[in-house]
């Protein structure tokens, strides 16, 4: 994927609906529940499909009005099957599959007045193929790099453990933190998940990433499988960064998923 994906308005938004987002506050800063069992899937379990309206309902969690939903066809579902193959060889060999039950595909997704590229329920990720609002494709490259965003979503949420929260939270910038969580931080053009140097110094890789502890998270996560390059010049610039990597490296290892891409350990001498 390239590394201008941009998640806002009218464009897409890859956020997360009806689930519990860990939003930056000033404040307060509020720390993962475990709202998922922490187990191993079996592979089995795992299958791409299209999603229904009993999986929006069930993912809506008896929120009105429902999110507006478009599903998809099979073509849009044998797309998003090749792009998801293609991704998970990034991994090691059947951590997807132990780490989610499905990956559900529909043309588009809308709720709030955001369009939806992903989303999660904790443990399936939703890929949309389609802008609502445009009626356009989303290119593969963008699915490939939603599917990771959302994933580490699951991840986060899954296995994200308090000391480990803490210490992430305990280097952020205070200051730098604005109110409103993913969804606002779409609708006001804060939604870009492209590297942005400007915040490096402050710890933060992407615009994005200030919007919720989970989406700092998602953001670095989804860099590392999609542009590892522009990571290793990010961690080597900035220590927060540094820090907050070694992190998301402990948390990967924790759920079975072995390590971040060579080109990051070997970019960073990481041990």
């Amino acid at each position: 994927m390239g590394s201008k994906r941009v998640v806002a308005g009218a464009v897409l938004a890859c956020v997360a609906v009806a689930c519990a987002v860990v939003v930056y506050n000033v404040s307060k800063h509020t720390l993962p529940n475990a709202v998922a069992p922490v187990r191993t899937l079996s592979a089995p379990d795992f299958h791409v499909r299209l999603a229904t309206e009993e999986d929006l309902r069930q993912i809506s969690k008896g929120v009105q009005p429902l999110p507006d939903f478009v599903p998809a066809g099979d073509e849009e579902l044998d797309r998003v099957q090749r792009v998801v193959a293609d991704e998970k060889r990034k991994y090691l060999p059947g951590f997807v599959e132990k780490s989610t039950i499905a990956i559900l595909v529909c043309k588009s997704f809308k709720s709030e007045g955001v369009n939806f590229a992903g989303t999660q329920d904790y443990l399936r990720v939703w890929l949309m193929t389609e802008s609502s609002t445009t009626g356009r494709k989303i290119p593969d490259d963008y699915i490939a790099g939603v599917f990771h965003h959302e994933f580490a979503s699951v991840i986060f949420n899954r296995f994200m453990d308090k000391p480990s929260a803490e210490s992430w939270l305990s280097a952020v910038d205070k200051q730098k933190m604005p109110r409103g969580g993913p969804i606002q931080a779409a609708k006001i053009g804060q939604g870009s998940t492209a590297a942005n140097r400007e915040l490096w110094p402050a710890g933060f890789f992407a615009d994005y990433s200030m919007s919720s502890f989970e989406k700092d998270f998602s953001v670095l996560w989804e860099a590392c499988y999609s542009t590892p390059q522009q990571v290793v010049e990010a961690a080597s610039s900035s220590p927060v960064i540094l820090h907050k990597l070694k992190i998301l490296r402990s948390t990967l290892r924790k759920a079975g998923g072995g390590d971040l891409p060579p080109q990051i350990i070997d970019g960073l001498q990481l041990e």
